[in-house]
């Protein structure tokens, strides 16, 4: 169980501008590196680092901005931040994919919604497909724990739901019986909230638990930056088989191995605190320090 520590508001702001910083430079180092791997023949590979590294940086601060719109959320027990929070959470993760992809900043725009992803390029063509990782996680979490939510889910951008009591882990467990039931978790873009958690033993809002894990959401969404790593091998399989490139045309790919590693970590110990992106949740979704 995480424990509140008193801390006061001059140790919050530090953390806040650590936490800007490095998701300036840990963005911009991403979005370096797959700008690397993507060049161009003839292209020096110095210049072409720097220039993902730059632009990549600026997409991470963006990211950053969004993610800490959602400490509204708890702050005024309200969703009237989420929509802003996701749409420039958006703006800068689609500026770090294109950093990694080595292409001009503003050549495409891509947002998470639900278990749909929206991508618009600089033609101005759109795109609307499918996120398998984001529909099966709510098929689960649907089916395991909870009911779907449908006026959180609107007001979010992510497939809410509440939790019923499980006695069992299968995933995680909610049980009202237990002080180390979880109040809520994410998964890929489904948020499932415990709300006999709250009734029982947790005096605060559940806004807290649903800012934070929305911040999860945003995460997912900018790690999906580390798939541009793979342009090439995605371009040569569409080259080299007609039935990838036309199912391609339908689903986006939601997941990579950072998602896959933090979901098996999550899933076996409650005492995750010390994991960064838990300590970013603590801190942009509810002003906590873990």
């Amino acid at each position: 169980m995480h424990f509140n520590k008193s801390f006061g508001q001059e140790n919050i702001n530090k953390r806040l501008a650590t936490t800007a910083t490095l998701n300036v430079l840990v963005s911009g180092t991403i979005a370096g590196i797959g700008a690397v791997i993507n060049k161009k023949p003839g292209e020096r590979t110095l210049p072409v680092f720097l220039k993902g590294f730059g632009f990549g940086g600026v997409g991470g601060g963006i990211c950053y901005i969004g993610k800490s719109m959602l400490w509204q959320t708890a702050k005024r027990e309200n969703f009237n931040y989420v929509w802003p929070g996701r749409i420039i959470n958006s703006i800068g993760a689609s500026i770090i994919e294109n950093a990694a992809s080595n292409k001009l900043f503003y050549d495409s725009f891509g947002m998470n919604l639900w278990i749909f992803r929206l991508d618009i390029n600089s033609n101005k063509k759109i795109k609307f497909r499918i996120c398998p990782a984001s529909t099966i996680s709510s098929i689960y979490l649907w089916s395991v724990y909870g009911n779907i939510d449908l006026k959180k889910t609107i007001y979010t951008g992510s497939i809410m739901l509440v939790g019923r009591e499980k006695k069992k882990n299968n995933l995680y467990y909610f049980d009202s019986q237990s002080t180390k039931s979880a109040g809520g978790m994410s998964l890929f873009n489904a948020i499932i909230i415990n709300k006999t958690f709250y009734e029982h033993f947790y005096q605060k809002s559940i806004y807290s638990t649903i800012a934070h894990e929305l911040v999860h959401t945003f995460q997912n969404r900018q790690s999906l930056s580390f798939n541009k790593y793979y342009n090439k091998i995605d371009y040569n399989l569409k080259a080299s088989s007609k039935s990838y490139k036309k199912l391609s045309k339908y689903y986006f790919l939601d997941v990579n191995g950072i998602d896959i590693a933090s979901a098996f970590i999550f899933n076996i110990t409650l005492y995750h605190s010390d994991i960064p992106i838990e300590k970013e949740a603590y801190l942009l979704g509810e002003h906590r320090i873990e």
